[in-house]
């Protein structure tokens, strides 16, 4: 005869069991984050992957280096030259970072503003350059880090509502 106590033990043990079936069936998050080992451009912060410390990723450019480079030949917003930019692209960067939100809230380094709906990163191949016609970046010349979108590869991006998004001297990212 199995007595009260042990018919309890047996049904809990078995539940602990079913619940680390489950788990180990869940994928592991995708995030890849490491904190850089060398100078910090900007960070992001907001929705993003809970398992960051403190919740705020800070971003070098070996956390870059690490998502890959692409580059993108186009004229900006305020150009009719045409430049080669070097960056990643900004779903790469959000998705490195676990970034679950809709709006990006962007901020420079004068403190100006903008927010972007995350689908546009997400329709069209954006990029956080820190690098034009090969040379780094730096504060004078509009870095360390400022969006460039692909406005020559669709007509679309040379509406007016897509000009404040060209955003430079980038400091700090909020996924909202």
């Amino acid at each position: 005869m199995v007595r009260p106590e042990s018919r309890t033990i047996l049904w809990a043990s078995l539940g602990i069991v079913m619940l680390c079936l489950a788990l180990s069936a869940v994928p592991a998050l995708a995030v890849d984050y490491e904190k850089p080992t060398g100078k910090i451009l900007f960070t992001i912060h907001g929705l993003i992957d809970p398992s960051i410390a403190g919740k705020r990723a800070e971003i070098g450019r070996d956390t870059l280096e690490k998502i890959g480079f692409k580059s993108l030949t186009t004229r900006t917003f305020y150009s009719k030259k045409r430049y080669q930019f070097s960056g990643v692209l900004m779903r790469d960067l959000l998705d490195h970072v676990g970034a679950k939100g809709k709006i990006l809230e962007i901020t420079a380094l004068d403190d100006y503003r903008i927010t972007v709906p995350i689908e546009d990163y997400y329709k069209y191949d954006v990029l956080l350059a820190t690098m034009e016609e090969g040379k780094t970046l730096t504060i004078r010349k509009r870095g360390p880090a400022r969006i460039i979108y692909p406005i020559e590869k669709h007509e679309e991006l040379s509406d007016k509502k897509y000009a404040s998004r060209y955003i430079w001297q980038i400091k700090s990212m909020n996924v909202k």
